[in-house]
């Protein structure tokens, strides 16, 4: 159904140009298309598992294992990530 739309309104053409080429290349070789995005996805979820566990370690080592400090302190941090590249919160409008 996303595919129909993409292709049916001309705003969006460059999703409409990643939706075929990504239609394309599942066509042509789906083995290969599953098979490189599981090592993506198994990558991320790697690296996201990592500096979860490295942020426990942060948060018993440095802070004294309190749950407040550590909330306040990722809020503020993930908001300062969003911000400082383009100085606005457009990611936020997204969710």
């Amino acid at each position: 159904m996303q595919i129909v739309y993409a292709l049916r309104h001309p705003r969006h053409k460059m999703r409409r140009c990643i939706l075929v080429e990504m239609h394309s290349r599942i066509k042509e070789q789906p083995l290969r298309y599953i098979s490189q995005n599981f090592v993506i996805v198994t990558g991320l979820v790697l690296i996201w598992r990592s500096i979860w566990h490295l942020l426990d370690a942060i948060d018993i080592y440095l802070l004294g294992g309190n749950p407040f400090v550590t909330t306040v302190l990722g809020i503020a941090l993930g908001f300062a990530l969003l911000y400082l590249p383009d100085h606005d919160l457009k990611e936020i409008e997204q969710l």
